[in-house]
């Protein structure tokens, strides 16, 4: 679960990801509000030859019908829309930490902080699609570390570099080694994206 908070002129974004993932499943709903809009709630599920998408709350005249469901064959590896649902996981979070330089607090602690290089390639592409493409600078890293020697909770932050925007990201790690359990939605719920291009 993690939050990203970007503020541009004191005006808010509000970015709320829960998620759960295994070796070829992702699950994951989010909630994005901000100052001047209503809030939106979606979610996608990656689940073995199938990409679940599900039309936002603000979008109407779906009634039932709400997710489109795409066939992963016919996408590429490097498809925008895999991307997407990658970024969504703490995959790129954790490739942030493994480029940062970080130092305990103290003797024996399990809290790390430091910083990271806003312009090494691995951080800008991991931060891109969670920010807009937006360039974030002075980015500040904590993270704590459990016994069992996993990151647990990760914190960065960040100001583009007119400091008019600040970027906040917050995540919490947990239920590590579970398994994944979710249901496909069901029939009626949803449209195959090769009907939706043949009707078109």
């Amino acid at each position: 679960m993690f939050k990203v908070r970007i503020t541009k002129d004191a005006l808010p974004l509000e970015l709320r990801v829960r998620g759960q993932q295994s070796g070829e499943t992702i699950s994951v709903r989010l909630i994005l509000s901000g100052a001047k809009m209503p809030a939106a709630n979606g979610a996608t599920l990656l689940l073995g030859p199938f990409l679940y998408e599900r039309a936002p709350s603000t979008v109407v005249g779906f009634d039932k019908l709400r997710w489109l469901r795409v066939h992963v064959a016919d996408l590429s590896p490097g498809s925008a829309k895999l991307k997407a649902v990658h970024a969504l996981t703490p995959a790129p979070l954790l490739r942030v930490l493994g480029r940062a330089r970080m130092t305990p607090t103290g003797p024996g602690s399990r809290l790390y902080r430091g910083s990271a290089a806003y312009d090494n390639p691995v951080v800008r592409s991991s931060l891109a699609r969670l920010t807009g493409g937006t360039e974030y600078r002075e980015l500040r890293i904590s993270a704590y570390v459990g016994r069992d020697g996993l990151v647990h909770r990760l914190v960065i932050t960040g100001r583009t570099a007119d400091r008019s925007t600040t970027l906040s990201l917050s995540a919490r790690l947990f239920a590590f080694g579970r398994p994944v359990h979710v249901k496909p939605p069901p029939p009626g719920m949803f449209t195959d994206a090769k009907l939706v291009r043949l009707g078109a």
